[in-house]
């Protein structure tokens, strides 16, 4: 919940928006906390039921992902990881080096690493490194 508030706003430091969502024991309290949160303190014009929806909609998706277990490993000769240099979040870092793609993936994973955080490290300079990193990916196994 603390990741989709902060896509829009920083309405508290991560530790603090984590301390004060911990003290409210159910999950349709610390929803509504996050809509008011949101439409108080961002510059974005939501409606408080479209902010409810994606919610929802973003938490139930990072539950499926946390919950989904492969039957079978995917074969792929090479598979190419690009990510941010930067651990923005914890999840990332109990995720391990190749972020559990080693589980699924029955085949080499070349893992890069790019200046910047999970979202500027498609900016700029770092975004034309991305660019350069995926077609020498495509030429050699192309």
């Amino acid at each position: 919940m603390s990741t989709f508030a902060q896509q829009y706003t920083q309405v508290h430091t991560r530790k603090q928006l984590i301390e004060e969502m911990s003290k409210m024991p159910h999950f349709e309290q610390k929803l509504r906390y996050i809509v008011r949160e949101l439409v108080a303190k961002s510059q974005f014009q939501f409606e408080a039921a479209d902010l409810e929806q994606a919610a929802r909609a973003f938490c139930a998706k990072l539950f499926m992902s946390y919950k989904y277990q492969a039957k079978h490993m995917l074969r792929a000769k090479e598979v190419l990881l690009i990510k941010s240099g930067q651990r923005t979040n914890m999840i990332q870092s109990a995720l391990g080096e190749d972020y559990g793609l080693g589980q699924v993936i029955a085949g080499k994973i070349q893992i890069e690493s790019v200046h910047g955080d999970h979202r500027s490290f498609l900016d700029a300079e770092s975004g034309f490194q991305v660019a350069s990193i995926m077609n020498e990916f495509l030429l050699r196994c192309f």
